[in-house]
């Protein structure tokens, strides 16, 4: 039995022992008196016991008071004391702080029968768990409280890169009901808006929690979601370098591999590359929306065997010689992002014919090439012009037709076709209350057609490849071989565009060396100074696909007869443009003016205009307000103010020759233009037959034809055939000459 002094040595060794254990401070103390601060591991695992025992300290006020003196006697940060003080100490947003009272939880869930840990884990960090198909919240003394009546799981969140993400969810309900549905994150923050949208779905999903509960919820959550990348431009994807369809993705990377395709799962999801991509055209979330995502639908891809070169010889076997440009076009427009960052535009390719000339069958066949062909959008329909525009925006290196083009379809519409050429697509303003806006891309090649020529105006129509129609008739060999190609066509040709996929990179690092060659040969075979810059390059723009290519695939005709055939074209399509621009207009307009029957609007030889050794003196001034009368009459929208008229009659230097003061025949001096007479291709010659008083002729035929030979040599334009000069009584009628 020990003595006295024994017992009390023993007595105090306790009361140490229980002091170190409730002071943290006096802890430190101790421990310090063993150990080295200078070895790293000893002082980590040193700091960590010290953690260990302020963690236990109940009252917070207490436990905030340890912390200074504490990290002065182990010398270490302030900041990483109390993070690491926070990662030790079991908090869970309930309030359960301390040990013995997470036990205690831990005791009373195993009783209702959870023994899941996943359970009791998300109920200590986030204040909510799964038990029996629901979510529960920790509650009051009266007992956890059930917060809906379903289970969820977020299979990814998908960021479109335009301030907007949502997550995809699947929801399953206790009553044995699932779907998947498509939430905004936005809508996810609030009680409200949540339960709108569940309210929305069918089998009864509800939600009885509060903003704090659905806080927690969703925080939860999110550990497990997938971050996805939002595909809303069907197309080329230059930043992942793969041509995404409808119902899947073809890796550019691989075309050389048979692993190039990555079809979409059910729920719109693919994998490229280790990243998830989300397309929601195919998607079951949108199952019941049949009338969502209708023409992305279409653009599918579908492996065939067909090779580039045994559709385009059946092509232009059934559209003649037209289908070369055709075919070029329809490459080009698969690489329109490249030859658009090269020239900074992009030709369109007007097809016009009369009705049943073929022409909407041509440009129809070549909308296989992206898989179900799109509707054509009808420039004189319903569409308007934001959607037309919304169109080019939708696929990214493909072609949008737009059908029934007409003259009168308005200015707008008329600018708008001058943007896609340029690449502008309209602006709209920020829904944002910002003084900013966002401009709609132009992502494809345009195809136009329509009954009427695109000559409204000059700069219009130099920004078309014109083919022209002619009504034709079917023979058998004609109709077997349309058949064929139909055969070819039926479920869509995105086999051809992968296969020229497979020359992407090629093209990408040739196209520009070979597009400035090829305009160069164009320039010089053209050989028309007249002929607009543009015009040329539209042709050379699509020669050079051709020359990019040509070692890569096998065209069904030859570089040479393209690119004369290409040439002859655009020459006819410059004369064409030469009769209807709108200084053709005007000399048009001028002529008419001369010949009219109205003496109001006539203008008269020797007082508006006269002809003198081959040029027209004009006085514009004079003939001008006639000019615009008859325009308005005619309820054309193009007439030229006199500035702007003046301006491009001057710009013409084949034709115009100076601006002087003239002596005209009534006697007046005044300023006039003057041109080259015979250039213009008017006539403005006509000569009278002398009379008498009484009204007989007062000189001979022979002489009255002298004198209108003379006056034709003088203006160096040649003399036409005469009908019959004389009538009945022998006189000459200015009715029977033809000028």
């Amino acid at each position: 039995m020990p003595d006295i002094e024994e017992l009390e040595d023993l007595t105090s060794e306790i009361l140490t022992e229980k002091k170190a254990e409730s002071n943290p401070l006096f802890f430190t103390q101790k421990l310090l008196e063993t150990l080295n601060l200078d070895d790293a591991k000893a002082k980590s695992e040193a700091v960590q016991k010290v953690i260990r025992q302020v963690a236990m300290v109940r009252n917070p006020i207490e436990r905030e008071g340890y912390i200074d003196p504490i990290v002065k006697l182990l010398k270490v940060a302030k900041g990483t004391f109390k993070k690491l003080l926070k990662d030790e100490m079991t908090i869970d947003v309930m309030g359960h702080e301390e040990a013995d009272e997470v036990q205690a939880l831990k005791e009373e869930m195993k009783a209702k029968g959870i023994t899941d840990d996943e359970a009791f884990d998300n109920l200590l960090n986030f204040g909510v768990y799964a038990f029996k198909g629901v979510y529960w919240s920790k509650g009051d003394k009266r007992g956890d409280i059930a917060i809906t009546n379903f289970v969820m799981e977020i299979l990814f969140h998908v960021n479109t890169g335009n301030d907007v993400a949502y997550r995809i969810v699947k929801l399953h309900n206790k009553y044995g009901f699932e779907t998947v549905i498509n939430i905004n994150t936005d809508d996810m923050t609030s009680v409200g808006t949540f339960r709108k949208i569940l309210a929305r779905q069918s089998g009864g999903f509800t939600f009885k929690g509060n903003d704090n509960d659905l806080i927690r919820l969703s925080e939860w959550l999110q550990k497990t979601e997938k971050p996805t990348r939002f595909v809303g431009i069907l197309g080329y994807q230059s930043k992942y370098e793969f041509y995404a369809f409808a119902n899947g993705v073809v890796d550019c990377s691989k075309l050389d591999t048979d692993k190039y395709w990555h079809a979409v799962d059910d729920y719109g999801i693919v994998k490229v590359n280790d990243a998830d991509y989300f397309i929601p055209a195919m998607s079951k979330v949108y199952a019941d929306k049949e009338d969502l995502f209708t023409n992305d639908k279409k653009f599918i891809y579908l492996k065939k065997l067909i090779e580039f070169k045994e559709w385009a010889a059946q092509y232009q076997l059934v559209y003649g010689d037209k289908a070369m440009a055709s075919i070029l076009f329809a490459v080009a427009c698969i690489n329109r992002d490249v030859i658009f960052k090269k020239l900074k535009r992009m030709v369109m390719f007007f097809y016009y014919g009369q009705r049943g000339s073929g022409k909407g069958t041509m440009i129809h066949s070549l909308m296989y090439l992206w898989g179900t062909p799109q509707d054509q959008l009808m420039l004189g329909g319903g569409s308007t012009i934001k959607a037309t525009m919304r169109k080019f925006a939708q696929f990214r290196n493909a072609m949008i037709w737009l059908d029934e083009y007409k003259n009168n379809i308005g200015q707008k519409p008329i600018e708008s076709l001058k943007n896609l050429y340029d690449g502008i697509g309209y602006e709209r303003a920020n829904t944002d209350n910002s003084l900013g806006t966002n401009t709609t891309a132009v992502n494809s090649g345009a195809a136009v057609s329509g009954q009427e020529m695109p000559t409204i105006e000059p700069a219009l129509f130099q920004r078309f490849i014109l083919l022209m129609f002619e009504p034709g008739k079917f023979d058998d060999a004609k109709r077997n071989n349309f058949k064929k190609l139909r055969d070819m066509e039926e479920g869509g040709l995105s086999c051809i565009t992968v296969e020229l996929l497979k020359h992407r990179k090629y093209f990408e690092q040739n196209y520009p060396e070979q597009y400035d060659a090829v305009e160069k040969e164009v320039i010089k075979q053209t050989n028309n100074p007249n002929i607009d810059d543009r015009m040329m390059v539209n042709v050379a723009m699509i020669l050079a696909c051709y020359k990019t290519l040509e070692a890569k695939i096998t065209f069904p005709f030859t570089y040479e007869d393209v690119k004369n055939w290409m040439i002859e074209n655009m020459k006819q399509q410059h004369l064409i443009l030469a009769g209807s621009d709108d200084v053709r207009k005007w000399w048009e307009m001028v002529e008419f003016l001369f010949n009219s029957k109205n003496s109001n609007t006539r203008i008269v030889e020797g007082v508006d205009f006269e002809l003198k050794e081959g040029k027209l003196f004009i006085r514009v001034q004079n003939v001008h307000p006639l000019y615009m009368n008859e325009m308005r009459q005619r309820n054309d929208t193009n007439a030229l103010t006199k500035p702007t008229l003046e301006n491009y009659l001057a710009l013409d230097k084949n034709i115009y020759l100076d601006k002087v003061k003239h002596q005209f025949s009534d006697g007046s001096y005044t300023w006039c233009m003057v041109f080259k007479y015979k250039p213009l291709g008017i006539d403005l010659i006509k000569v009278f037959q002398k009379k008498h008083q009484d009204g007989t002729a007062a000189e001979s035929i022979e002489e009255f034809e002298a004198r209108r030979r003379e006056k034709m040599k003088e203006m160096g334009v040649d003399e036409p055939d005469l009908f019959n000069p004389k009538n009945e009584s022998g006189q000459v009628e200015d009715k029977d000459l033809p000028f």
